[in-house]
């Protein structure tokens, strides 16, 4: 499991926010796609594969 430290103290171990706050932080290639229909369907299987999967 993946954990990061903020530069506040907090920790962050989920994967969902953890990813959306980098896209946001960083510059460069994306991993949440552009496509509003393609990111809706890229989201629906991660939670699928979060939840239900494991």
């Amino acid at each position: 499991m993946p954990v990061v430290e903020m530069s506040d103290g907090r920790w962050m171990s989920d994967t969902t926010p953890m990813i959306q706050f980098l896209e946001s932080e960083l510059t460069g290639p994306n991993v949440i796609l552009d496509h509003p229909l393609q990111n809706f369907i890229s989201l629906l299987i991660e939670d699928y594969a979060d939840e239900w999967l494991w």
